[in-house]
């Protein structure tokens, strides 16, 4: 089932004195099924945030239509189904951190008991229990990242949707939150995350939508991404004469030079590799390393926008 279908979305915007017409978003359209954690991703200006705020009805498109669990954007009924955790998260100031995460709760029906539970599983996640009694106004920017992300998952939603939610996150809460966005996965859930944190994206994402110009340029899952020509490297040790049964095996398209009787070869495709190993072990070799090529999704972003480097 899709949880989130965006269907010819056009954004212009009107800037200047003469009110020139600066277009966001050109066409766009794509689909967020149930249980997936899909990265939207772009240089800066592709139209990634304008998309999120148009999800929520924050701004309206020019031209298409959104539709959240069936129901379009502009609707009620979806939102307490959804979390929502925004590039700029900016809260009035003068609120403390444990008031204004039990407004949240409230908003969404939950009781004084369910709150101060999820609290304290947030509070294990993101390292909440030093901010709770401080106002937000002072707060640095890490802290009110972390506010940020409690609010949104405070009612446990069936939708996340965050803007850059790692930013200004110390190294530990980064590895405790993809954690948890780990075992939303497992629960069901579905997350439609933009981040310019490919690291964090490639372990995360089953899914990626590249957008450039307002349009969608690419998509794919993350394993056709980084794995596009399925070819296995093959690292061994075994007598030279079997470099020419190897050699008698299509799909190899490199060997390596002997070092001290030991090989590589890079085979293309589950048959050659197995074929290859087959090989190797028959005649006495040993494999010392077998391992699927992997592309990094920032060189798979680099190329996709055709960024010189």
């Amino acid at each position: 089932m899709s949880v989130i279908e965006v269907d010819g979305l056009v954004k212009d915007y009107r800037v200047g004195l003469m009110k020139h017409r600066i277009r966001a978003l050109n066409g766009l359209g794509f689909k967020v099924d149930e249980g997936e954690i899909v990265a939207l991703l772009g240089p800066n200006g592709a139209g990634k945030s304008t998309t999120l705020r148009i999800i929520f009805d924050f701004i309206r498109p020019t031209l298409g239509e959104v539709k959240v669990f069936g129901s379009p954007s502009g609707a009620i009924d979806w939102r307490k189904r959804v979390g929502y955790m925004p590039e700029y998260f900016i809260p009035s100031k003068f609120i403390k951190g444990r008031n204004f995460l039990d407004m949240v709760g409230k908003l969404y029906n939950l009781s004084d008991e369910v709150i101060a539970q999820r609290l304290e599983k947030l509070s294990n996640v993101l390292d909440l229990e030093d901010l709770m009694d401080r106002k937000l106004g002072a707060y640095s920017r890490g802290m009110m990242q972390k506010i940020g992300l409690a609010q949104a998952m405070l009612p446990e939603p069936e939708l996340l949707v965050l803007d850059e939610p790692t930013a200004n996150l110390d190294a530990t809460v980064r590895k405790r939150f993809k954690d948890f966005l780990e075992e939303e996965l497992e629960h069901g859930k579905t997350v439609l995350i933009s981040s310019h944190v490919l690291s964090e994206i490639e372990e995360l994402a089953t899914r990626v939508i590249f957008l450039k110009d307002g349009r969608v340029h690419t998509e794919g899952t993350i394993d056709d991404l980084l794995h596009p020509a399925e070819v296995y490297d093959i690292h061994f040790h075994c007598d030279p004469g079997v470099i020419e049964s190897l050699k008698e095996i299509s799909e190899i398209s490199s060997i390596g030079p002997e070092v001290d009787r030991m090989f590589s070869i890079a085979a293309k495709g589950k048959e050659t590799k197995d074929r290859a190993v087959k090989t190797i072990v028959e005649s006495g070799g040993a494999i010392l390393h077998l391992a699927l090529q992997t592309e990094s999704l920032e060189n798979v972003f680099i190329d996709i926008m055709g960024i010189k480097q």
